[in-house]
């Protein structure tokens, strides 16, 4: 193994979340928002852009629902550091989006 990179890590979401009551405000905004958009494409503010610094970045509303599904997941600028991963360029991947039948 190379210096500098860690091992990959399988991530995976099973199923659908389990949201509570006042999470399904946010549940339905999300899929307004669209599969392939996220906050800043859609609302163009600084508080999900992180335009002016994004070591001012912090979660939002999005992020940490998200989060909360897939926990392993980065989820905004400056997430959790141990959901970051690197992996070695000269090998690989299968990277598989909702396959076949898991929805």
């Amino acid at each position: 193994m190379d210096p500098g990179f860690v091992h990959a890590k399988l991530v995976t979401v099973v199923g659908f979340f389990n949201a509570k009551a006042e999470d399904m405000v946010i549940s339905i905004e999300l899929k307004a928002l669209g599969r392939c958009n996220n906050p800043c494409r859609v609302f163009k503010t600084e508080e999900y852009c992180c335009d002016s610094s994004i070591t001012n970045c912090k979660a939002t509303n999005y992020s940490m629902f998200l989060k909360g599904g897939c926990p392993g997941a980065y989820s905004f600028p400056l997430d959790d550091p141990r959901s970051s991963y690197t992996c070695p360029s000269r090998n690989n991947y299968n990277v598989v989006f909702c396959p076949l039948g898991s929805l």
